[in-house]
């Protein structure tokens, strides 16, 4: 007869916390579910005394430049085109590669009208980001994905996964694909698996750093299969949309956002600005922070020299881990996954800053996920718990932005804006390195082990 062995003290605690934010995350999802249905209800919206949250949507760029690609505008990043309003919600500029809107695009066929589609988008976003959770602490197994699944509820509850379903930022679906198909990638479902990555990386661009992951493990199928979905994206865009969208992105859009050292981006330090670089916490968000506070006069120059040397300090990083990264260690089977979910995760966190503008409202949900990959192997100590909790809460900080809203200092916003860039780094830096050691407090011995045992076993 099976006897179920007892529960330490620590895993009774990971329970009752579990089960506790479990409800809390049920509470936030029927709060979502009654304002996305009916947005007048802003008593449910997660700030219902922010009118600026309650009356952003990033959704409506992406239904906005779904229907002006299918009407094949010459330049679907022209903002002149995203002026006016969606009923209660402004409509935002469109930013993404033209790749993207094949998933918009794709639900226009269920439903042209905003608000349904809305709907729609609210329960996508949410199902696959909570099966990503799901997925992901299933297939780590033993007592380490034991521990992650019930601590699940922490991150559905934590206020920017929610802000980030309620305004329908894609940020929360490129994580969850980028974890789903490293998954599906490792228990051998290629084809399928590399499909998502292709399109989480040709959509956000960051996801593209777990292909050089890929490549560091010598997974050469997995990488040319990569390419191909890619190549099989760009053509499906060009058969849909024209070739328009593709070029107005790289003639007109990337020179505004990406990587030279001098453009037209005008960095203008009205009240307002200075409160949106507070909270961006792209690596690039720097300098404008500093010209907030009168610091410095440096402009777009300095803005991308900024991110050229981040950009060169992550190579130099993935570099140092590389033999890691193509490395097997004889560990259990789910320490191995847990290290790997982990490893991901770091990554594309790290990779996610580059862009030039994260806000708190989504920069932080990666992060906020790893620490709870983090949690199965810490060590319980007053000091390790207590900073646990602490970057949580910190991470957990959205900042109101609406009008008639008590002012908080500009000095305040923006030294707490360093502080939560500062905690992101250090975090994902530490777990990437600590995850990829070759010996952290138990010694392991470098091997090359058969991958389907490492997936069949646990």
């Amino acid at each position: 007869m099976y006897i179920r062995p007892a529960l330490t003290s620590r895993e009774r605690v990971i329970r009752v916390v579990g089960f506790l934010f479990a409800g809390l995350a049920a509470v936030q999802v029927v709060r979502l579910t009654v304002f996305s249905v009916d947005p007048s209800r802003t008593g449910a919206a997660v700030y219902p005394f922010d009118q600026f949250y309650v009356q952003h949507s990033c959704l409506s760029a992406y239904f906005q430049a779904a229907k002006l690609g299918q009407a094949r505008v010459p330049n679907l990043y022209d903002e002149t085109l995203y002026a006016g309003s969606l009923d209660r919600f402004h409509i935002d500029p469109y930013l993404y590669p033209p790749q993207f809107l094949l998933l918009p695009a794709s639900l226009l066929g269920i439903t042209a009208d905003f608000y349904r589609f809305r709907i729609f988008w609210f329960v996508f976003d949410l199902v696959l980001f909570l099966a990503a959770t799901l997925v992901v602490a299933r297939w780590i197994g033993g007592l380490h994905g034991r521990t992650v699944l019930m601590l699940t509820g922490l991150l559905i509850a934590a206020v920017p996964t929610a802000m980030t379903l309620q305004i329908g930022n894609f940020q929360i679906v490129g994580f969850a694909l980028a974890m789903l198909a490293m998954v599906l990638i490792e228990s051998d479902f290629l084809v399928f698996g590399t499909a998502l990555l292709a399109f989480a990386a040709a959509s956000k661009l960051f996801p593209g750093i777990l292909v050089v992951w890929l490549a560091f493990q010598r997974r050469w199928r997995a990488v040319v299969w990569v390419f191909a979905w890619n190549v099989v994206l760009l053509l499906a865009t060009a058969l849909w949309f024209g070739w328009a969208p593709i070029r107005a992105f790289f003639q007109y859009e990337m020179p505004r956002l990406s990587f030279p050292l001098h453009g037209p981006i005008d960095i203008v330090m009205t009240p307002f600005a200075g409160k949106i670089a507070a909270l961006n916490y792209g690596v690039t968000s720097v300098v404008p922070k500093l010209r907030a506070l009168g610091w410095t006069s440096l402009g777009f120059g300095a803005f991308q020299t900024v991110r050229l040397v981040y950009l060169l300090l992550l190579i130099g990083l993935v570099v140092r881990l590389r033999d890691a990264f193509s490395a097997r260690w004889l560990d259990d089977a789910a320490s191995f996954r847990l290290h790997q979910a982990q490893t991901w995760l770091a990554l594309l966190n790290l990779a996610s800053v580059l862009s030039p503008f994260v806000p708190d409202v989504y920069a932080v949900i990666g992060t906020l996920w790893l620490l709870i990959l983090v949690v199965p192997e810490i060590r319980v100590t007053w000091s390790k718990v207590t900073a646990l909790v602490l970057v949580w809460l910190a991470l957990n900080v959205v900042a109101p932005l609406g009008p008639g809203l008590p002012e908080v200092g500009l000095v305040t916003r923006i030294i707490a804006g360093f502080l939560v860039q500062s905690i992101l780094i250090i975090v994902n830096v530490r777990v990437l390195l600590t995850a990829n050691a070759r010996s952290s407090g138990v010694e392991r011995r470098e091997v090359l082990v058969d991958r389907s045992a490492i997936a069949s076993s646990g």
